[in-house]
């Protein structure tokens, strides 16, 4: 049985010339110098962190509870149309000039459910210790919960049919979406996001459906087919795996990458941490390079 790793401060960079080439030696053999040699960007410490000492066995409700307050989001829900969305609202850096951004994140499959509080469980307090630290990036930060019943977008390699319902939130997020960037007067060129496992494929779907709202994504531990490749030729795309993963399989990741090469994309990158399995995202968000990416994005 593998085991997971954290590695704080060690990531692998793969380039595109790398992934184009075979995973494996001429013989047959996994070659054991195909990476580049890491590399230390993880973040820095923060002066403030958002998590509070904690009780040594607090529950997770006293996590999540934590994860909300020190976050500094509202929870609200939005009307698509009929539709409910539970989503959490955090806004950052507001003095700051010029219009702002705004971030989508998706959270992965166990923070489903109605709550509106569990799917900031995991990367988010990450993304927003980043956004304080970079006080001059005026962010609108959204976290939209998936109901227990649905799932972000419908993945085929994980047994799904590939059809979006229109009655599913995924479907309608990208109202929401536009109603904030209304209200906030928000940056059209500026539109992001960002999520992982099945957050990842919602990533990949929401903004290969939508290439006229997102000026860019990042999608970690995703997957992906070569349809949804097709749609996203366009899109700046940073992809994210953890090499030991058995949940979403890498190697669904690494042919995703391949697909959206093959499709023509010269603005998709992919990197793959060395001893990590699922939780990818640990190392992803901590790494400010990662953001730094994503929001030097401009729709054209």
């Amino acid at each position: 049985m593998r085991h997971s790793f954290k590695l704080i401060g060690s990531a692998v960079c793969l380039s595109a010339s790398a992934m184009l080439a075979s995973c494996c030696c001429g013989d047959g053999n996994a070659c054991a110098d195909q990476y580049n040699k890491p590399v230390n960007t993880y973040a820095p410490a923060q002066e403030q962190p958002l998590f509070p000492l904690l009780p040594n066995g607090a529950t997770q409700q006293q996590k999540d509870d934590a994860i909300f307050k020190n976050t500094r989001v509202t929870a609200k829900t939005f009307d698509a149309d009929g539709i409910k969305i539970n989503y959490c609202e955090g806004t950052y850096n507001m003095d700051a000039p010029g219009k702002p951004t705004v971030l989508v994140f998706l959270h992965g499959v166990g923070e489903r459910g109605s709550d509106n509080k569990s799917q900031l469980r995991y990367g988010f307090a990450e993304i927003v210790s980043y956004i304080l630290a970079h006080k001059d990036t005026k962010v609108v930060l959204l976290a939209p919960q998936c109901p227990a019943s649905e799932g972000w977008g419908n993945n085929v390699q994980r047994g799904g049919d590939g059809i979006i319902r229109p009655e599913s939130v995924f479907a309608n997020l990208p109202k929401l979406v536009r109603a904030k960037m209304k209200e906030f007067d928000a940056d059209p060129a500026r539109i992001y996001v960002t999520g992982f496992s099945m957050g990842g494929h919602g990533t990949v779907e929401l903004a290969g459906r939508n290439p006229d709202l997102f000026a860019g994504c990042v999608a970690i531990c995703c997957g992906g087919t070569r349809e949804e490749a097709e749609r996203l030729k366009n899109m700046p795309i940073a992809l994210y795996q953890g090499d030991y993963d058995e949940t979403v399989r890498t190697e669904l990741t690494r042919d995703f990458f391949k697909f959206l090469q093959e499709a023509g994309n010269t603005q998709c990158s992919y990197r793959e941490y060395p001893l990590i399995a699922h939780n990818a995202w640990d190392v992803c968000y901590n790494d400010y390079t990662t953001l730094d990416w994503l929001f030097a994005q401009r729709k054209k």
